[in-house]
C-alpha cells in the first residue's frame, strides 16, 4: 500500500511526495522502495498499486520522454505536461493490459507532476505547475485544479487523511500558512507540506503507510528528490528547508535502506524471502 500526494504551487513548481512501503501477500509490510521519480525535462512521476507494473508505467513514460541526443545544447526542450497527459494514456492501457491477471488485481494509478516550459502564474518567473492522476484499466487524465492537493494509494481511504488534503486544497487560511515557507526561498510550501502530513502518519499509524518519505520538487530546469530525514530532539525538529538544501548529516530519523529500480526490488526480495509476484506499493 501506499500514498503520494500531489500539488501544484503558484510560485512555480510542483510537490509531491511518497511513502516507501510495500506490502506482500500475506499482508507482510516493509520499507524497501522508492515510489518518484524523474522521467523527463521538468518532469516526475510516481505510482500506487503493483509494484511490477508501477515500475514498467516509470520506464514507459521515461522511454517515451527521451529527448534525442544531438539537441543544440543552448537550446533547451521540455515537454507540456498537458501534451503528455493527453497522449501517453493510449500507451498507458495497453501496458497494462498485457501484464499478470495477479498484477492487474493489484491495479496501477500513476501522479505526474510537471512544469510547462513557457507558460506561467503571471510572473515569467513563476511556471505553470500541473498534476495529473491516472488509474488503471483506462488511465483517463484527472487534471489537479488549481491549489488542490491531490493523493493516489490507500491513504485517499483515511478519513483524516481525506479531511487533511481538503484542508490544504480548499481553506485560504491553512493555504497562506503553507505559503509563508515561499518567503525568500522557492520550495519552502512543499517543505512545510512534508513537515505537517508526518505527523498525521504518526498520530495515525494506517496500515501499508510508512511515516519515510520521498519529496519531489519539480521546476523548470530540475527535478529534485530526497528524503525527510531529519533531525528530533525531545517535541522538536530540525528539517532542511527547501529544495536546494541536503539531508541533515545528523539526522535521527533516517531513510533504511530502499530499492530505486525494479531490478535491487527482486533483489532485495530474494535476500528476505519475499516474492514479488502481488507486491503492492
Amino acid at each position: 500500500m501506499t500514498w503520494v500526494v500531489g500539488t501544484g504551487v503558484m510560485t512555480g513548481y510542483a510537490f509531491g511526495l511518497s511513502d516507501v512501503r510495500v506490502t506482500f501477500p500475506g499482508q507482510h509490510e516493509k520499507d524497501c522502495l522508492q515510489k518518484i521519480y524523474p522521467v523527463g525535462p521538468f518532469l516526475a512521476a510516481a505510482f500506487a498499486g503493483s509494484v511490477q507494473i508501477g515500475f514498467k508505467m516509470v520506464e514507459n513514460l521515461s522511454q517515451t520522454l527521451r529527448l534525442p541526443e544531438n539537441l543544440p545544447a543552448d537550446e533547451p526542450v521540455a515537454w507540456d505536461p498537458g501534451w503528455v497527459a493527453e497522449h501517453w494514456p493510449a500507451q498507458a492501457r495497453q501496458l497494462f493490459a498485457a501484464q499478470p491477471p495477479q498484477e492487474q488485481k493489484g491495479q496501477s494509478h500513476i501522479m505526474l507532476l510537471g512544469v510547462h516550459p513557457t507558460e506561467h502564474n503571471g510572473n515569467p518567473a513563476w511556471g505553470r505547475a500541473e498534476v495529473y492522476v491516472f488509474k488503471s484499466p483506462e488511465f483517463q487524465p484527472v487534471k489537479a485544479k488549481p491549489h488542490e492537493l491531490v493523493a493516489i494509494g490507500c491513504g485517499v481511504q483515511v478519513p483524516e487523511f481525506q479531511s487533511a488534503l481538503q484542508a490544504v486544497s480548499s481553506n485560504n487560511d491553512r493555504r497562506m500558512m503553507m505559503m509563508q515557507g515561499e518567503m525568500g526561498r522557492i520550495g519552502g510550501m512543499g517543505t512545510m507540506i512534508a513537515i505537517s502530513l508526518p505527523k498525521l502518519l504518526e498520530r495515525h499509524q494506517p496500515a501499508g503507510i510508512s511515516s519515510h518519505l520521498h519529496l519531489c520538487w519539480v521546476l523548470r530546469g530540475q527535478v529534485v528528490i530526497r528524503t525527510n530525514d531529519h533531525r528530533r530532539d525531545g517535541n522538536w525538529s530540525a528539517w532542511p528547508i527547501g529544495p536546494e538544501f541536503g539531508t541533515e548529516d545528523d539526522a535521527n530519523f533516517k531513510m533504511p535502506g530502499i530499492a530505486t529500480s525494479y531490478a535491487e526490488f527482486v533483489g532485495l526480495c530474494r535476500e528476505s524471502g519475499q516474492t514479488t509476484a502481488g507486491a503492492i506499493a
